[in-house]
């Protein structure tokens, strides 16, 4: 994938061909707010499943409801590509 510094809480967050910077200490869905990349949400917390998303590569750290991964309750580990919903 991406060059990956492990020493670092920086990474790149591809969604639907978006590439943005992340941190590791925040969720996936405050990143992509962050930088103005709009992500279907309602809750924040996990009870809506609004922001559900599928992972294409990269390792994360997530709650998954039902099945689905949710970008509120996800923080990226290393560099990701995810798909959002």
């Amino acid at each position: 994938m991406w060059p990956f510094n492990k020493k670092s809480n920086n990474v790149i967050i591809k969604i639907n061909d978006i590439v943005i910077s992340g941190n590791k200490k925040k969720t996936l869905l405050a990143s992509c707010l962050a930088q103005g990349v709009e992500v279907k949400n309602n809750c924040g917390v996990g009870n809506c499943q609004k922001c559900s998303f599928a992972l294409i590569s990269g390792e994360v750290d997530t709650k998954q409801s039902q099945g689905r991964m949710l970008a509120c309750c996800t923080f990226p580990i290393t560099d990701i590509e995810i798909m959002s919903f």
